[in-house]
């Protein structure tokens, strides 16, 4: 897999589901809490932390500056 894709099979599903959730926060209000059970994530505050380190910002804010945008 890592050969294939130049990642391991965690850090792909890791990037799919924060893309996943990176379509609903923009394309839905539903609730942060919802979109991260959505996406995979028991723990609310790991869905956050998580989402932080791959885009610098909480996703709240990830959601406002992207429908300010769009």
């Amino acid at each position: 897999f890592k050969e294939h894709l130049g990642q391991t099979i965690q850090s792909y599903i890791i990037r799919q589901r924060l893309e996943r959730a990176c379509e609903l926060l923009v394309q839905s209000d539903l609730p942060i809490k919802a979109i991260a059970h959505r996406c995979g994530y028991r723990s609310i505050q790991y869905f956050v932390q998580t989402f932080r380190g791959a885009f610098n910002v909480p996703p709240g804010h990830w959601r406002s500056m992207h429908r300010l945008s769009s």
